[in-house]
């Protein structure tokens, strides 16, 4: 699989990959099954695909999505979304399939807000998030670290 994500998103990809340790690509942005939507989306959708995956058939999309993997032994999973950002509806469809199937997650839900941490900055009602990030990552850390 050839992977090269867009640009803005290599940081926030490969946070999620150290943090699951796991080699699912798995956009913070676009969680949900959304790699065989794609195919059927905007130009740069499409194109995106193309670059993401040398074989975009609809089969190898499927086993690249995390909501068609999730499995209740997958690494844990945290689930930061606006309420505004146009991609929230996929996030709860990927938070549903996760509670569906068992897999350990938490979801946290910023009222009003639009697609993005940079556009969070500033807005105090949603600054709770830093810390419930902080708390999270302590708390699956140490699970991990105590179960090596």
């Amino acid at each position: 699989m050839t992977f090269a994500p867009p640009f803005g998103m290599f940081a926030r990809m490969q946070l999620v990959f150290i943090l699951t340790r796991t080699a699912l690509p798995c956009w913070v942005n676009q969680p949900a099954g959304s790699f065989t939507k794609w195919t059927q989306s905007s130009d740069w959708e499409k194109a995106a695909v193309k670059r993401l995956f040398v074989d975009s058939s609809q089969e190898t999309l499927r086993s690249y999505s995390p909501l068609f993997v999730a499995r209740p032994e997958q690494p844990p999973m945290l689930l930061i979304q606006g309420t505004k950002d146009e991609l929230y509806s996929g996030c709860m469809e990927y938070a549903r399939k996760l509670k569906e199937v068992g897999a350990p997650f938490k979801l946290i839900v910023l009222e009003g807000a639009p697609h993005g941490m940079e556009n969070w900055e500033g807005h105090t009602e949603w600054e709770f998030y830093k810390h419930r990030l902080v708390e999270w990552l302590r708390a699956t850390l140490k699970a991990n670290n105590s179960s090596e």
